[in-house]
């Protein structure tokens, strides 16, 4: 059963290091960081940082807060003898904000001194936007996003006869100039002539923090693809938002045809919400948009070459003028995690009989500005979940987790010691023996 656990537990972290968001945390007009955005797309993680520390939600039901100063962390709930999670999540229910973000399913965001989060709700349609104080008292819902959206999806329901809406997804995608930005995916089954189809929809939209206004991002060239349906995605880079939307994805007929794809990159001033940039790629990978936390954009490019999965990191400068690229062979290098200028793979060590050594870990650094690499046998085995203030957030077996040095992971890994977060709610569903 154990061993089963491991597999799992590996098969997981492999699963989220893919899929993970890059950290985003962007220096606004040089004094104000804006877009400290830290998450996942796994629903088990989620992360924002105020500045000092993290908050982090993880397995069971509970969002924390913890200090990367102190390494300790505290349960964000203020009510007295509160168990913080049910046996039944979904089913039964319970007044504590540090589960109901868990179970919420959406994003969590830290900014100008307030937690902004989003709530997928019970019905699939009953998306928020809401607002804590950082402590998790004082909650409020901003947007219904379902109101919020209302023009767009009548617009849509007109021009298809016979479908429905089936859901809204909001992400938030960071701040600029007191204004939250988010993308909203919302899904539609349009039932025509005894059949029916899935459709989607896309909304850029912002909520101003002063006066609580509602507004969309009003540039004729991103509405036009949104319009058309076009699926896009989006990340903000300081005053700057980039869309990239995908033109043709044959990926979706055949999982092997992955450099036969095109996509169009649209960067927008949010100030005066003008194109300033315009990018097309043909016959490449899977694409995807990032930022890392100086806030340097740059794409990474999925390829399957019939035996191994590549991954391509093309650079780009303040121009959005390509710099350089670097090819990983994701087989040989393991998981991979960004941490600024460069790339961190880390590998288990195979023992003899087959198993993975639960103690040590090869740990590969590769500078994507040299390109040079090292391979390190580290006395630990973790898997990173994210990284702000020089402080590494990594777990093992999704029941104890970490803070590492950052500067120290990346120049000498083998002599790193993990220092143990105290003060972690313990998960009652799996056991640390």
């Amino acid at each position: 059963m154990k061993k089963l656990f491991a597999l799992l537990t590996s098969l997981t972290l492999l699963v989220f290091a893919f899929s993970a968001c890059q950290q985003q945390t962007v220096k606004d007009d040089g004094l104000v960081i804006e877009n400290n955005y830290l998450a996942a797309e796994c629903s088990e993680n989620k992360m924002t940082s105020d500045g000092t520390g993290l908050y982090f939600c993880y397995s069971p039901y509970s969002l924390h807060y913890i200090d990367t100063d102190t390494q300790k962390a505290s349960i964000l709930c203020s009510k007295p003898d509160c168990p913080h999670y049910v046996e039944n999540p979904g089913m039964e229910s319970l007044d504590c904000f540090a589960q109901m973000i868990y179970d919420g399913g959406g994003d969590l965001y830290y900014y100008q001194e307030k937690l902004y989060y989003t709530i997928l709700g019970n019905n699939q349609t009953a998306a928020i936007l809401a607002q804590a104080n950082p402590t998790g008292t004082e909650t409020k819902t901003l947007i219904e996003m379902q109101d919020a959206l209302s023009d767009d999806m009548d617009a849509f329901l007109s021009a298809n006869p016979g479908a429905v809406v089936t859901g809204i997804s909001p992400r938030i995608l960071g701040a600029h100039g007191g204004k939250l930005y988010l993308h909203a995916a919302i899904t539609y089954t349009v039932s025509q002539n005894g059949a029916s189809s899935d459709k989607s929809q896309s909304v850029l939209l912002f909520y101003d923090c002063a006066n609580g206004s509602v507004g969309q991002i009003e540039n004729d060239e991103i509405k036009t693809q949104l319009e058309a349906g076009v699926p896009v995605s989006a990340v903000l880079c300081g005053s700057r938002m980039i869309c990239l939307f995908t033109l043709v994805d044959k990926t979706r007929e055949d999982p092997m045809a992955s450099q036969e794809n095109s996509y169009r990159l649209v960067s927008v001033d949010l100030d005066s919400q003008q194109v300033d940039k315009t990018l097309d790629f043909e016959d490449v990978g899977i694409l995807e948009p990032h930022i890392t936390q100086s806030g340097d954009f740059y794409l990474t490019e999925a390829v399957w070459d019939g035996q191994n999965q590549m991954q391509i990191y093309h650079e780009y400068n303040e121009g959005l003028e390509k710099e350089s690229e670097y090819t990983l062979n994701l087989s040989e290098s393991g998981v991979p995690w960004r941490l600024e200028n460069r790339l961190v793979c880390t590998n288990g060590v195979l023992l003899d009989n087959g198993e993975f050594d639960p103690e040590k870990s090869e740990i590969t650094v590769i500078d994507l500005e040299t390109q040079e690499s090292k391979t390190e046998t580290a006395p630990y085995s973790l898997g990173i979940l994210g990284d702000a203030h020089g402080k590494v957030l990594a777990n093992r077996e999704m029941t104890q987790y970490f803070l590492l040095d950052e500067t120290a992971l990346v120049e000498s890994p083998e002599t790193v010691s993990p220092s143990p977060v105290e003060g972690l709610l313990v998960d009652p569903y799996i056991s640390l023996e």
